[in-house]
């Protein structure tokens, strides 16, 4: 017969360094989505020749694109920082 290792079928808590990825990488997704998606509304209405358009629709994507590069490399930093320290602990380990 099966052994039962725990009753309660809740997953782990998540660390803080998992939620601080978790909130990196959908900021960075949520800021590049949306100035993709102002620069795309940009060009179409161009394109159908709407001559009076919102500055801000021009604008987004020069202040989003950089910030999301940002957010994505920071990401990435936490990322590498978070493996190298479960290498060490895991070889210490041993």
């Amino acid at each position: 017969m099966a052994k039962r290792t725990s009753k309660s079928n809740s997953p782990e808590p998540i660390s803080t360094v998992q939620r601080i990825e978790n909130i990196l990488a959908y900021a960075a997704a949520g800021v590049i989505a949306v100035s993709l998606l102002s620069m795309f509304i940009a060009l179409v209405s161009k394109f159908l020749g709407v001559n009076e358009m919102p500055a801000i629709l021009a604008q987004l994507p020069l202040i989003g694109l950089p910030f999301g590069f940002i957010l994505v490399m920071s990401l990435l930093a936490v990322s590498i920082t978070r493996r190298s320290r479960e290498n060490r602990e895991g070889s210490q380990n041993k």
